[in-house]
């Protein structure tokens, strides 16, 4: 059986803590954002992890020292990620704290899981241990602090985004547990072979133990590169998010100035007969007919609003959306009915307003389109200090067939669901007497941290 000496810095000691500067890379790949790219960071990580491997072994008999040592490297390490990181010192702090947590535990359970083959756990805290031995160990504490990664960013997504965000490439992370599987398969079948029989064996086979190292080193390699592939997913998502948040509020942009053109163009119209206007309702006036002068300034006062007819809000979110379904409602030949009462300006983020009030919007318009009669949508919006209430009501096709609502109102369904979860709100829909209604209902308030829906 091989024994190698881990007082020795190159290879095998340079190969510990490269474990070790890895699993600290992992943990601020998946928390925080390079100032400059993960190449620069994984190279500071890991260059001064060698740098601290190769000075420390000179205290290596110096068993007093160990825990001095251990605050000294995660303080270098601290330093490293909070110069290469973006991020709050408490977040980069937490990073490092969590990975010396990971490597520490994951020893223990490693010792723990070998033992099982009979292995006595004292040989790892030696120096000088079986390649059998150190190969697998490795490879189990790396992987078992994937799996702690994969747990705190579940945890993460729950409680501070959403639990959807980015937890479908997570799992994959769990893959990685058949290998601790092969390395306690690869350990017992060394502790049956040992002594005279390992040799014979290594006789009969005299590449055995290159191919186990190099399985075992193609198994470290394969969860480093998946896991880099699951944050290289994670960051194209969140900049496809980011580049649909632009693109939404360009088409904002765009609709507001047109609600601008078509208010000036009705303005100029107002404009060039409101000498006539004023006369006429004086004449009216004089005449003792203030009715005929009131539906004149009633008439008057329609045409300055200029939003076709729709209830208007201090919002102008909500002013954008409503003029744009407004629009898209007449070339549906669907009549849209808005009413709002506002108590309070909106709170929420407009990216979000608008996402879950443009479903809401769509899905209404969508079904009320399909039917011959019921062509009408009513959306009403309750917005307070506490809470925004949107109620919505529309025609829908009935079938004797048993449907699901997702079915009748879309799959912005999810979207509205998610939004007003992120909002400590809730979505109902339902149909009675031939008509569909939802209700979704959520707080008006901002939220401390960015959260985001899986949902496209």
């Amino acid at each position: 059986m091989t024994y190698v000496d881990l007082n020795l810095f190159f290879p095998w000691g340079m190969l510990v803590q490269t474990v070790r500067a890895v699993i600290l890379f992992n943990f601020t790949q998946a928390f925080l954002k390079n100032k400059v790219n993960g190449f620069v960071t994984f190279l500071a990580i890991v260059g001064s992890t060698w740098v601290y491997g190769a000075w420390s072994l000179s205290f290596s008999a110096a068993a007093e020292y160990e825990v001095l040592l251990s605050v000294l490297y995660y303080a270098l390490i601290f330093v490293v990620t909070a110069l290469c990181t973006h991020g709050k010192l408490f977040g980069k702090a937490a990073v490092t704290v969590f990975a010396s947590l990971s490597y520490s535990v994951s020893s223990f359970f490693t010792a723990l899981i070998f033992s099982l083959s009979g292995i006595d756990a004292q040989i790892f805290a030696q120096y000088n241990i079986p390649l059998s031995i150190l190969l697998p160990d490795l490879l189990v504490v790396f992987v078992l602090s994937l799996l702690y990664i994969a747990l705190a960013k579940l945890l993460y997504n729950k409680f501070v985004h959403s639990f959807s965000t980015g937890s479908k490439y997570i799992f994959l992370l769990f893959s990685a547990f058949s290998h601790i599987v092969t390395s306690y398969i690869y350990v017992q079948s060394y502790q049956i072979l040992d002594g005279p029989q390992h040799a014979q064996y290594t006789a009969l086979h005299p590449y055995a133990d290159t191919v186990n190292t190099v399985l075992l080193c193609l198994c470290f390699i394969f969860d480093f590169f998946t896991f880099m592939f699951i944050i290289h997913l994670e960051k194209i998502e969140s900049k496809n998010a980011e580049m649909e948040r632009a693109l939404l509020k360009n088409q904002l942009d765009y609709q507001q100035t047109a609600m601008l053109t078509e208010e000036k163009k009705e303005f100029r119209k107002i404009k060039h007969d409101f000498s006539n206007i004023l006369t006429t309702v004086q004449g009216y006036i004089e005449i003792g007919k203030p009715e005929k002068a009131l539906s004149v300034l009633q008439n008057t006062y329609t045409d300055l609003t200029g939003l076709a007819g729709f209830s208007v809000c201090s919002n102008e979110t909500v002013n954008t959306i409503l003029y744009m379904k407004t629009q898209q409602a007449k070339e549906c030949g669907v009549t849209l009915t808005t009413e709002i009462t506002e108590e309070c300006s909106v709170k929420i983020d407009d990216y979000d307003l608008c996402r879950l009030l443009a479903n809401i919007l769509d899905n209404a318009l969508n079904a009320a389109a399909l039917t011959d009669t019921a062509k009408f949508a009513l959306i009403r919006i309750r917005i307070t200090e506490t809470d925004i209430h949107i109620h919505s009501e529309n025609g829908f096709v009935q079938t004797v067939h048993k449907i699901k609502k997702s079915d009748i109102h879309g799959n912005g369904v999810g979207i509205i669901k998610e939004i007003a979860k992120n909002y400590s709100g809730s979505y109902k829909a339902y149909s009675k007497a031939g008509l569909y209604y939802t209700d979704t209902v959520f707080e008006n308030r901002i939220l401390s941290k960015r959260k985001t829906s899986s949902y496209s």
